[in-house]
């Protein structure tokens, strides 16, 4: 079973390398100056880290059957849907900054997901 540390460095590692692979996917439309390059990068794993933290810390890891709403299937498409949607409405959808960060997240939360689902217990679908 994945713990804490785990959970934390599988978020940030794969939330950095979604962001390495946009902003390299961006690269050819302008541009970038290191600032921001390093900045998205910060911020992805910062996202990661949060979103990889999410599940155990609203669900904490008590004991072996823990895992309920939070790390259930629906509950990561769930969590991608309502940042979009947030940040739609919020109008920040277009700052790349606060994508980075969203991005992160649920890349981070995801990495969870499957950690977990590659336990015994696997992961519930909905609760």
């Amino acid at each position: 079973m994945a713990n804490f540390k785990q959970h934390a460095t599988t978020g940030i590692a794969s939330s950095v390398a979604v962001e390495l692979f946009q902003l390299m996917r961006e690269n050819g439309k302008g541009e970038m100056t290191v600032k921001v390059f390093l900045y998205r990068l910060f911020l992805a794993a910062v996202g990661g880290f949060i979103g990889a933290s999410i599940p155990d810390t609203l669900e904490p890891a008590n004991n072996y059957n823990h895992r309920s709403v939070f790390h259930s299937v629906c509950a990561g498409g769930a969590v991608g849907y309502v940042a979009y949607a947030t940040m739609r409405e919020n109008g920040l959808v277009s700052n790349q900054y606060a994508n980075a960060l969203a991005r992160g997240a649920a890349v981070g939360y995801g990495s969870h997901l499957l950690l977990d689902m590659t336990t015994p217990m696997r992961l519930p679908f909905l609760y």
